[in-house]
């Protein structure tokens, strides 16, 4: 059996890349391609790379690379998905080879870090650490206010560059979340099984993007329930919108997801059942100085916002990592970015701990607790939508 080594899939691979990945993950009416639409694209096969054997493509990982806004500043991310090889092919190794020659690629890109959602234990193994938060709420409706007078209209999201504008206006106010462009939006909003509400009036616009009805067990006999994967825009505005779903769609449950920070949630935590947290994404710190300097604004005004007066330094050296230390100067003023593999570090913590000093919640790092520095400005929040 001949096999090839991992590379970037070509146009010609396109057809059958999306049969395997059918088949691996079965998604039924459309496939995968339409139930994410910004993932899949004939004219950028690149996102894929693949292992043949014997002619026949076996293995598939694909990559694309996006913008995280997190405050004012921009941080360039690799996120990875649709890891599939076909049932007669595994346990050959092909997962690992693809993952590793994304990793290659990445780094020769001086791309800083890469994300994906998955296993933690099979992940480790090539970095990647669960980090973040994201907040779950199960709303019904015995909880569930009355719907305000409503003077206003809802409509239905239908792709239009109008309301898909609409929405972009909503989207850009959350300060932590994935670049998109208007064509972007359109592409995440044709999702195959989602659909978007829009409500307006004088005062009010907001919107909320939800999933066909399941069935789930926890809804009680006949229960059905939706997944609400995305909002914006005003409290009122969604509050009329959730009481719509309850009056006008097939569901007795809403599983509402939210960033941690979204001003929103003290309402959601109101009106819930249910509510959880749980970790966001799994993160790979790839290039810890391109990422700090890109972040650099948002320490900045984290940090000078503190009142704290004090000046020092802190020098991060990620031992399983060949690149150097990396020391932060800081005072009242602002801080300083660098390399410095002259003098001791500060801190010295293996590439997942790094991952868990810079992301996680207060009390998962107690490396942060010595400094006053990185027990200001750590952890770092940022918010990668469901939809995407």
């Amino acid at each position: 059996m001949e096999q090839e080594s991992p590379r970037l899939a070509t146009t010609d691979d396109y057809s059958a890349i999306t049969e395997l990945i059918d088949r691996v993950f079965g998604h039924g009416s459309g496939g995968m391609e339409a139930r994410y639409p910004n993932w899949f694209s004939e004219d950028r096969p690149e996102r894929y790379a693949v292992i043949e054997s014997d002619d026949e493509i076996v293995s598939t990982v694909a990559c694309i690379v996006d913008t995280l806004m997190i405050g004012e500043s921009e941080v360039e991310c690799a996120r990875i998905g649709h890891v599939a090889t076909g049932y007669a092919h595994r346990n050959n190794g092909y997962m690992s080879s693809l993952l590793s020659f994304w990793l290659e690629w990445m780094k020769n890109r001086s791309i800083p870090i890469a994300a994906l959602g998955g296993d933690r234990t099979r992940y480790n193994w090539f970095g990647w650490e669960s980090t973040g938060a994201e907040m779950r709420f199960e709303i019904t409706e015995r909880r569930l206010p009355d719907a305000p007078d409503r003077p206003g209209e809802i409509m239905a999201y239908d792709g239009s560059n109008s309301r898909s504008n609409t929405i972009k206006s909503m989207y850009v106010a959350s300060p932590y979340r994935v670049k998109r462009s208007i064509s972007d939006i359109q592409d995440i909003l044709d999702q195959y099984g989602v659909e978007t509400l829009i409500y307006r009036d004088k005062e009010h616009t907001s919107y909320i993007s939800f999933t066909q009805p399941r069935a789930y067990g926890s809804s009680g006999p006949g229960g059905v329930t939706r997944r609400i994967t995305e909002f914006g825009g005003s409290k009122q505005g969604v509050e009329i919108l959730l009481n719509d779903l309850f009056s006008n769609y097939d569901t007795n449950k809403l599983v509402l997801t939210s960033d941690s920070t979204n001003p929103m949630n003290p309402y959601f935590h109101g009106i819930c059942d249910r509510w959880s947290t749980v970790p966001h994404r799994m993160i790979n710190i790839l290039d810890l100085e391109t990422l700090l300097i890109d972040l650099k604004d948002h320490l900045v005004e984290k940090w000078v916002n503190s009142g704290h007066c004090t000046s020092g330094s802190v020098i991060i050296d990620v031992t399983n990592s060949v690149n150097s230390p990396v020391e932060i100067a800081y005072s009242a003023e602002g801080i300083h970015i660098k390399p410095n593999s002259a003098s001791e570090p500060t801190t010295s913590l293996d590439s997942l701990s790094t991952v868990s000093l810079l992301f996680d919640r207060p009390g998962f790092m107690t490396a942060r607790h010595d400094d006053p520095f990185l027990n200001t400005v750590f952890p770092i929040d940022f918010f990668i939508p469901k939809l995407e």
